[in-house]
């Protein structure tokens, strides 16, 4: 007879996680309960490319109830773009679960990535989600995160984003501000609850200069 839980013991790293990236929940379920397969600790002391390739296409719910895996541990030790790649298919839904790991901080890590890193991660993570890693983290800031690369958020509800902008104090406004193009006031705009024109006018001259010093020719345009 054919021993699949040998087979799946015998391969390497990279054919391991193709075969297990293929799996839907039911399948990786019947294989874990397979006398001689230990898809645990196969996961664990997997290195952390192919971890990532996994985590990046099962279902989370799963793998981080997974009995004798700390998902939470594994993703502290990743680099950043492996850290990127486990996630890139998981929503925000998963945030609560995803901040209550005792050994991972992801506001933190996330506050620390590169932009072009974790812009493919977040960009469609609601504002909520983001207000809620900026009150829980020191490093992880909505002005940079969002708005320090906001083409990465565009497709966010633009009121939700105004909304963002808001919260923040001014000079985090101020910050924010110095990054944004004639799409993104544009973006900002088309919001409900926003008139860009009638703010920059109402504003006093101090605070103009401050906003719009770091404009180039599409900002000052637009407005």
């Amino acid at each position: 007879s054919f021993d699949l839980a040998a087979e799946l013991t015998a391969m390497n790293d990279e054919h391991l996680a193709t075969a297990i990236g293929g799996m839907d929940t039911e399948s990786m379920r019947f294989i874990d309960g397979k006398d001689g397969f230990d898809l645990a600790g196969e996961l664990t002391y997997m290195d952390d490319e192919h971890l990532s390739s996994v985590l990046g296409v099962t279902d989370f719910e799963f793998i981080s109830s997974l009995d004798g895996f700390d998902m939470g541990a594994e993703l502290a030790t990743m680099e950043d773009v492996y850290l990127a790649n486990s996630m890139t298919a998981w929503s925000d839904g998963h945030l609560d679960s995803l901040m209550g790991f005792d050994d991972f901080n992801i506001a933190d890590r996330f506050g620390r990535m590169d932009s072009s890193i974790r812009g493919n991660v977040l960009g469609d993570w609601s504002a909520d989600s983001l207000k809620a890693m900026d009150e829980a983290s020191e490093v992880f800031k909505v002005s940079d995160v969002v708005f320090g690369n906001m083409d990465h958020f565009m497709s966010m509800d633009a009121d939700d984003m105004v909304g963002l902008l808001g919260g923040m104090n001014i000079d985090e406004i101020k910050s924010a501000a110095g990054n944004m193009k004639g799409d993104h006031l544009q973006f900002l705009d088309s919001a409900n609850s926003f008139d860009l024109g009638a703010t920059m006018g109402a504003i006093d001259d101090s605070l103009f200069a401050d906003l719009t010093s770091g404009w180039d020719q599409s900002g000052l345009g637009y407005l």
